[in-house]
């Protein structure tokens, strides 16, 4: 997909908690990176992200996600909504996912922004990886 955008992506599975029989929690971790194209100019790469975080989840479906951005240079654009809102996506599970996102200091605003606009159950949009990580074990917990 790098002739279609300049965005990269990674894929780590984090276990939260263990047990001596195996992981008891795990979240598909993927890092979104680069440049992201700026309103209407974004589009492509907005699509290609939601791709990307599609096929992670396919290949390794876990029981939550977080999305980290810290690396996204994203300023605005409504396209991305469609990334951010994966977890109430019916192609990734029967049931909503519980997601929670990472973001840099510097581009916290944008997201905030973003967030705003995708309405009900918004995702957790945190700078702190570690309470990204907590709010995802307690979601389980309420569940």
């Amino acid at each position: 997909m790098s002739d279609l955008s300049s965005t990269s992506w990674r894929y780590t599975r984090i276990e939260i908690a263990k047990t001596r029989h195996g992981p008891l929690y795990e979240v598909l971790e993927v890092a979104l990176s680069g440049p992201c194209g700026v309103g209407a100019d974004g589009h492509r790469d907005a699509r290609v992200l939601y791709a990307a975080v599609v096929w992670g989840w396919l290949l390794w479906p876990s029981d939550a996600l977080l999305l980290d951005v810290t690396g996204l240079d994203y300023v605005w654009g409504d396209d991305l909504i469609a990334v951010l809102d994966i977890g109430s996506d019916r192609m990734l599970a029967p049931a909503p996912v519980p997601v929670a996102i990472h973001c840099a200091a510097w581009n916290r605003s944008a997201f905030d922004g973003l967030i705003a606009g995708i309405g009900g159950t918004a995702p957790f949009l945190t700078t702190d990886r570690r309470a990204a990580l907590a709010r995802l074990l307690e979601e389980r917990r309420i569940r």
